[in-house]
């Protein structure tokens, strides 16, 4: 026979008077958690501590875990702070928002997942946490836009006919100045 667990303490869970779940044969327990709010808690996960008090205890763990990515560098992006309230419009500019569109005031216990960083370039943007700490993001758009010009120039350079390949024994500077280029030595 189980005892009776009334008045007895798990963490921050006393418990207040036994449950009777139809169709499930375990028992549960009605508990007062100390912030005020009341929950169900089995039997067995009261005894060996896997449930320590109504979900509570778990936001305040998250919330002192939060990273302050304030003043980290990722890529060309410097972290000015937490994007609470802010919009990125469609050409770049960062304003305050005037309605919940977009701040994710929806969603309070994610606005700490989006940050506002200054770039080299001196644009703003909105960036999420995964994706600058991860570097997937490394600048407001600059430095694709970067790469992609050069990646030109190099296309160009290789069809205009100024660069060979590296197979002949003969090499030298060509006109782009890169060094180890086959000299042209039929011209």
């Amino acid at each position: 026979m189980k005892k009776c667990m009334i008045g007895e303490r798990y963490g921050s869970l006393v418990v207040i008077e036994k449950v009777k779940i139809p169709g499930k044969p375990k028992t549960y327990w009605r508990c007062r958690c100390d912030c005020g709010n009341t929950c169900t808690v089995e039997d067995s996960h009261l005894k060996n501590g896997h449930t320590k008090s109504c979900g509570c205890r778990r936001r305040i763990r998250l919330q002192e875990k939060r990273l302050d990515l304030t003043g980290q560098r990722y890529g060309r992006l410097v972290v000015l702070g937490p994007a609470a309230g802010l919009t990125e419009k469609r050409d770049g500019t960062v304003e305050q928002s005037r309605s919940s569109e977009g701040d994710h005031t929806d969603r309070p216990d994610r606005m700490s997942d989006y940050w506002l960083c200054q770039c080299d370039c001196g644009k703003q943007c909105i960036c999420r946490k995964e994706n600058l700490r991860s570097g997937v993001t490394r600048s407001c758009g600059c430095l694709q836009e970067a790469q992609r010009k050069v990646n030109m120039k190099k296309a160009i350079h290789f069809m205009d006919g100024t660069c060979y390949e590296e197979s002949h024994p003969f090499y030298g500077r060509n006109l782009c100045g890169a060094d180890r280029v086959q000299k042209d030595i039929f011209q």
